[in-house]
Parts: structure tokens; sequence; C-alpha cells
């Protein structure tokens, strides 16, 4: 980032916590000069991202043009694909660039296929014209804009960024599941001490994975393969996973497994487990199984989800914000 688009970051940034501000304040704000203030505002203006409102209060001399952040100058659709116990879903949800909802829905969908994805998203462009980005999460491996693996057979080997960047001709973010899970759980909670945290998602009769964050940065691996854990060849075969879900004592001595595993590679200082049929018992299970293994100086703490839902949604929202302040008003892609 150069030292231009650093100090429109800042200033884009400053304007998004105020309701209002003169190039003076703003100056004072962010300590650029007021001279680079008048400049940088106005691109935002021509471009759309700033708007000038009536003019502040004067003091004996010429009142003072007042600017605030536009909100709607740009949209983002995060739309997020899920297969739990079965049933497939697609899950929307279109927020402004304040990251404010404006609208979300889902839709269980039989054979979900790249048709049903195309269908929600032509018809969400229609009703939110102002839509400037696409965040959406895979269910799988996604390595160079291609799905890899997924649990959603169809959509297997599909160039899913080329396709949906051509077809509607807005950036494209795609990320595995549970690293945009993985971002959301790290982010929503303000984490200012940057410590490192594995997310570790069960899918209702599917494959376990995860997804690893250190200093704020989700780590994919060469080949977007990282957290796959599902494949750890001290583990159990995929299917047979699936299965112990309904043992609770075969499922507790299954994911001490694999948090000893991830512990003695990247010893996280924190876990979450996620998974709908985690019960409290099955916590206390999984507490008491990890209690008694490992070298306990060196457990992280263990947090439990219920559901990735919410964590899902916020970690597309980072994305997609981030797509929108780093890039779109500035390289305009």
């Amino acid at each position: 980032m150069t030292l231009k688009e650093m100090n429109t970051e800042l200033l884009r940034t400053t304007l998004k916590k105020v309701d209002s501000g003169t190039k003076n304040s703003l100056a004072r704000l962010t300590g650029l000069s007021v001279a680079t203030c008048r400049n940088i505002l106005g691109e935002l203006l021509e471009s759309g991202e700033v708007k000038e409102i009536e003019l502040a209060d004067s003091t004996g001399g010429r009142p003072s043009k007042q600017f605030v952040y536009n909100k709607d100058h740009a949209h983002a659709l995060l739309l997020f694909l899920r297969k739990e116990g079965g049933v497939s879903s697609i899950f929307f949800r279109v927020i402004d660039a304040l990251g404010n909802g404006l609208m979300c829905d889902s839709l269980e969908v039989e054979d979900l296929s790249l048709q049903h994805i195309d269908q929600q998203i032509t018809a969400l462009r229609k009703k939110f014209p102002a839509i400037r980005v696409l965040s959406i999460g895979i269910p799988g491996v996604v390595h160079d804009g291609v799905i890899k693996t997924c649990d959603i057979p169809a959509l297997e080997n599909l160039p899913i960024v080329e396709h949906l960047s051509n077809t509607y001709g807005i950036p494209v973010i795609a990320e595995n599941d549970v690293n945009a899970t993985a971002l959301g759980s790290y982010f929503s909670r303000n984490r200012s001490d940057r410590e490192s945290l594995v997310y570790i998602y069960y899918p209702e009769q599917g494959c376990v994975g995860a997804g690893i964050i250190i200093n704020g940065t989700v780590i994919p691996g060469r080949r977007d393969f990282a957290g796959e854990l599902s494949y750890l060849p001290c583990i159990e075969e995929p299917g047979i996973q699936a299965r112990m879900q309904e043992d609770e004592d075969a499922f507790a001595k299954l994911a001490v497994d694999m948090i000893l595993s991830v512990n003695c590679v990247i010893n996280p200082a924190k876990v979450v487990i996620a998974g709908m049929f985690i019960t409290p018992s099955l916590k206390a299970k999984i507490n008491h199984e990890l209690s008694g293994r490992g070298q306990q100086f060196s457990i992280p703490e263990i947090e439990f989800d219920h559901d990735i839902h919410d964590s899902f949604i916020y970690g597309l929202q980072y994305l997609a914000l981030k797509e929108l302040s780093y890039k779109y008003t500035i390289t305009k892609r």
C-alpha cells in the first residue's frame, strides 16, 4: 500500500467513526495536513464515497464545509453455502459500506448447483444495484479460485471466482467456510492481543475442518489445504469420523486427538470446537478427556460454539469490507 493509499484509508476509517467532520477537524483527528485532507476528500467526493452536508456553524468567519461517509455508495453481498445433516442451504446477507445489514435470508436447496447460486445473486443485484463486491463461503477447498473439493459434489472443480466475477463484473472473494468462520470468531471478539486461534468445525454427519488464525491472518497453506483435519493419517477415515458423532465417548476421544495434534504443531492460545450436535455432556467429556492427556502446561484454552453461523457471516463481512476499503475506491479493479 502506497503512502497515498494509507492516508486515504486513514481518512476513510476516521470518517466512518464520526458523524461528520470538516477538513480541519479531520486533519486534527488523523494527523494529516489540511491540504492532504482536502485532496483526499476531493477524490472521495468524486467517487461518491463521501458526501457534503449542510455547513458547520460559523464562528464569525466563512462557514466550514462538513463531510460524511456515504454508507450507501457501495453494498456487499455475503453468501455462504452449507451442508448440515445432509441438507444443503444458501444463506445470504446484504450490507452497506459500514457493515449494517440491509437484508438477510436463507434457502434450503435439494441438489444445490451453480444455477441456484446464480439465481440468488441475480435477484439480489436487481434489488440492490449498489452491490460492488461478493464474498462467498464454500464448504470445501478453494485454490486459485477453483473449488477443488466440496461437501456439495456438483461444485467440485468449478472455477467459482472466474465465473462469478465475469458474470457480474464485480470483485469476488471465495473462502473456505471454516477459514471465514475462524476469521469471524477472531475479529468479532475484538482480540487486541492478537493471540493465535484454531477453529475446529464438525458439521453434522460430515467431516471435520479447521481454520488457523495467527496474528489476525488465515494460514491457508501452499495449496489452501491447511486445516483439512479429516485427512490426518493418525485419525479415523472420514466416514467413520462422521458416525462417531453418535457415540459421545468415542467422539470425545476423537476431538481430543485432533486438539492435541493441532497443539503439537501450532500450540495456539485458543481452540474453538463447533458443532450443532455438541451437548453440555459432550463438552464435559471432551474437557475430562483432555485433562488426562498431553502436556497439560501447553494445552490451549478451549471454547465451544453451538453453531458457526454468526462467526461465518462476520468473517465474510470482514473480507468484503476489507475489499471495499482497500481496493474498490483506490485501484478500481
